[in-house]
């Protein structure tokens, strides 16, 4: 038998030279910068040093400040990419947290990234690399197929957290999506000089299992990459262990002799079908105001793209690209799993703020702007039989009809606040509440509340009036100093705990609190915990709960009415406003919290009289069921659960409950027999950048994360069917936009559609330029986990996109002007239609 015959049958190991780059971590962004230029030179010195010598490297974010600040180094790089001794992977701008940025984050995390790699390099990343991320959503094999990528990268979890396959498996999503995943023996660094005898220990049983293998070496974390003493060990274990076929590189052929079985047919490798977690369930609430910044930002990027895209389509106006594309990358930048996750020392924290501060001015800025325009389009004169009006546009950025509160300035027009009322275009009285809001001048400002109905993707236009006082509208809204009710709900506190003591839906005869339990109320938690909740699998040590100092009916209005509770604990406050209107099914939580306390959590409790219940909850495109146990889970903006009820003179019903967050990342669901308890997790107060196995002991020398006020919003729905999560989460997320327009002509005199998708259990999740300029991109996710049939329409001059979506499948369109619309993967190049309809395994 040849040498080269015996190669083939002989176990391998591919020997991964890698630098782990924290860009942001216990140092700041310039550091990392840096350290990137640095590691990189002593790559391309080590390459001359060692002929063999083959290294790895992703993060777009990287290379291009490379590029941008030392061209020379840059092209040294390219050369050896181009010879193969340096591996792109990927395909992502950094190693993004993988549970709390939204779905189109990751879309764009990959459609930026890619398009970097083939445009410098002329080839794109084949394999999904994330090898310090904290977990792994289980919409990502999908994401990274229509990226390009057919493999995963990862280290964590760890085998202590989640036990998987030594070798390769078949990572399966839940649109049943699969990927190559990997998570190698020992660790992506190596950080001392016992590492590579310990490898070679683990090494072997990892052949058992599986007759090939990955085995990475580098200094990381601050960079550094292989060093003399790596690399003049690698020769000395290829010398050594004859019996193994020991390869530099290549992490790609890796994944793709996995894929094409030339060791093991594919059906026979293991199958995962799962989220791959769960590591450091602490750090998606860590440091609550980044996670606002982000929600806030990602929604108001979104809506931004929209209505820039609306602009171009109907006006060919100019789209801001380069604006819109620096946002994307301040955000992108910002979903570093060391930043987002809120784990880097204070002023790196701040750093990151400061970048946030930079997409949500861009995003506002584009928004209105484009919006304008759009408000143009709309006769904005006064109706009969006025004479004189401020004309208000209401747009929508989602892509179903909105029933939704919306709270606006109200410019008395030279009268009385109480003289100036609100009509739609065609003149006809509009119901509102008057609203005085706890700020200002006794004159100025004044707010009007009413509830609009603005069409999918469109606008419509109000007018401010003078008019005599008119009788206040017709409403079903009951008040009492403690109680709130409407058609839908009847809600009542409890003045001696300042929580509510019964949610009763009315429709259903459905009691959601849990006998003698309360509810909305604001538990504290012991936590010694470090700043990412290392081996924390749940936070719920209850040492005492904020006790109320007022109860009171702040707001008792014929849209809308609002009870105040006010508590403290020890020297922290807070403030929550639960309110009912009179057209909608929810119940709506404002919550304020001063915290200046430590070492503790804070959540929001809900004991439920459901019993046994499940929980669901929303990840980034799709949803997944995990177990109601009481331990800490990641979330995006809702959970649900779903149990048996009690009701009224009847059997049980099944009844779900869901909760909808503006910027709440973790929640805990207990389901017991007596009923089920659903906690969301406010804020919790480690120190900062603090890494410890052991519980914390006081210092007062360390800064504390979560100090200071952290405010969200919150809703509850109810009921026994479909409960609209979905929607509710954008909601949220991407509110009603208001524009104040003076007296002009315009050619729309009614409410107007620019865009709709039907059924609503379809999003229109984005609209933006393709990135060519040719056309326009439309996003499409099925939210529900069921195959439907979808249509897209409404912007003249472009055909309708009617299409089949499976499953939890995100489906991108190029949408052109008089053209069939295209089918496109993730990076916005033509694919085979058949594609949308099975799983690409």
């Amino acid at each position: 038998m040849g040498e080269q015959q015996q190669q083939r049958h002989k176990p391998r190991c591919y020997f991964i030279g890698n630098t782990h780059i924290d860009h942001t971590w216990l140092w700041n962004w310039t550091e990392g910068f840096d350290e990137v230029h640095a590691s990189f030179r002593s790559v391309l010195e080590r390459m001359k040093e060692f002929p063999e010598f083959v290294f790895t490297c992703s993060a777009t974010l990287y290379y291009r400040w490379v590029e941008e600040n030392d061209p020379a180094l840059f092209e040294e790089i390219k050369q050896r990419v181009a010879e193969g001794r340096w591996q792109i992977a990927g395909g992502w701008v950094v190693q993004s947290d993988n549970n709390i940025p939204c779905g189109e984050a990751f879309v764009r995390q990959g459609l930026y990234g890619q398009r970097y790699f083939e445009s410098r390099f002329g080839k794109k990343a084949r394999t999904g690399y994330c090898v310090d991320s904290f977990g792994h959503h289980a919409q990502l094999p999908q994401i990274l197929r229509l990226q390009g990528m057919s493999g995963w990268l990862h280290f964590r979890p760890d085998g202590n957290e989640m036990a998987l396959p030594a070798g390769p498996y078949r990572w399966r999503g839940i649109d049943g999506t699969e990927v190559i995943a990997c998570r190698p023996p020992g660790w992506y660094c190596t950080p001392h000089e016992h590492f590579f005898e310990r490898c070679a220990q683990m090494i072997p049983s990892f052949l058992e299992a599986y007759p090939e293998t990955l085995f990475f070496y580098g200094v990381g974390d601050h960079g550094g990459g292989p060093t003399i003493r790596d690399l003049n060990w690698m020769r000395q274990f290829r010398a050594t262990h004859p019996e193994w076929d020991c390869v530099y590189g290549n992490l790609d052929e890796f994944y793709e002799r996995a894929a094409s079985g030339a060791m093991v047919p594919y059906a026979s490798l293991p199958v995962v079908a799962a989220e791959l977690q769960y590591c450091f369930r602490g750090c998606y609430t860590t440091n609550g105001r980044i996670k606002s910044l982000n929600r806030l930002a990602e929604g108001r990027l979104l809506m931004a793209e929209k209505t820039a895209a609306l602009s171009a389509m109907l006006h060919d106006a100019p789209y801001p690209r380069q604006e819109l594309d620096r946002a994307w990358d301040h955000l992108l930048t910002n979903h570093f799993h060391d930043v987002i996750c809120g784990t880097c020392k204070p002023d790196a924290m701040e750093e990151a703020i400061f970048r946030f501060g930079g997409v949500l001015e861009t995003a506002d800025r584009v928004r209105h702007c484009a919006a304008k325009r759009l408000s143009a389009m709309f006769d904005r004169r006064p109706p009969q039989p006025f004479e004189k009006s401020y004309a208000v546009c209401v747009t929508n950025s989602l892509s179903w009809d909105r029933r939704e509160p919306v709270v606006l300035s109200a410019p008395t027009l030279g009268h009385p606040f109480n003289a100036v009322g609100l009509v739609d275009s065609a003149g006809q009285p509009v119901d509102f509440q008057r609203v005085e809001p706890p700020f200002g001048t006794p004159e100025h400002p004044k707010e009007f509340l009413f509830l609009p109905t603005i069409p999918a993707g469109g606008a419509a236009v109000f007018h401010l009036v003078a008019e005599p006082p008119r009788k206040p509208p017709q409403t079903d809204l009951q008040t009492t100093k403690t109680s709130l009710e409407n058609r839908f709900w009847r809600v009542e506190a409890d003045p001696k705990t300042g929580t509510i003591r019964s949610l009763f839906d009315k429709r259903r005869g459905v009691e959601l609190v849990r006998r003698g339990a309360r509810a909305a109320q604001l538990l504290v938690i012991k936590d010694l915990g470090d700043t990412w909740g290392t081996g924390r699998a749940r936070f719920g040590d209850v040492i005492g709960a904020f006790a109320p100092t007022a109860v009171r009916l702040l707001e008792s209005g014929p849209l809308r009415a609002q009870m105040e509770v006010r508590a403290v604990y020890g020297q922290c406050t807070a403030r929550q406003c639960i309110a009912l209107y009179r057209d909608c099914d929810f119940v709506d939580f404002d919550l304020e919290v001063m915290w200046n306390d430590k070492l503790k959590t804070v959540k929001i409790a809900f004991p439920l009289a459901l019993r046994a219940a499940r929980a669901f909850y929303e990840i980034p495109y799709g949803m997944i069921e995990r177990p109601a146990n009481g331990e800490e889970q990641p979330m995006q903006k809702w959970l649900m659960v779903r149990g048996q009820a009690g009701k009224d003179g009847g059997n049980p019903v099944t009844y779900a409950v869901g909760l909808v967050t503006d910027s709440i990342g973790g929640a805990d669901v207990l389901a017991q027999k007596q009923g089920t308890e659903i906690r969301l997790t406010l804020l919790r107060s480690p120190y900062y950048g603090y890494l410890t196995y052991a519980d914390a002991v006081e210092d007062a020398q360390r800064p504390v994360s979560d100090q200071g006020l952290r405010r969200v919003r919150y809703r509850l729905v109810g009921g026994t069917r479909d409960l609209g999560l979905p929607e509710h989460g954008e909601s949220l997320s991407q509110p009603l936009h208001v524009i104040f327009e003076g007296s002009q002509r315009g050619e729309l005199t009614q409410p107007v559609s620019f865009f709709r998708c039907e059924p609503t259990t379809v999003h229109l999740t984005a609209l933006k330029m393709a990135e060519d300029g040719n056309g326009f991109i439309v996003r499409l996710v099925e939210t529900r986990g069921r195959q439907t049939s979808a249509v897209v329409s409404g912007v003249r001059e472009y055909p309708p996109i009617q299409t089949t979506l499976r499953p939890f499948e995100i489906q991108t369109w190029r949408w052109l002007k008089g053209e069939p619309p295209v089918l496109c993967n993730l990076l916005e190049e033509a694919m085979e239609r058949e594609r949308a309809i099975a799983p690409a395994s």
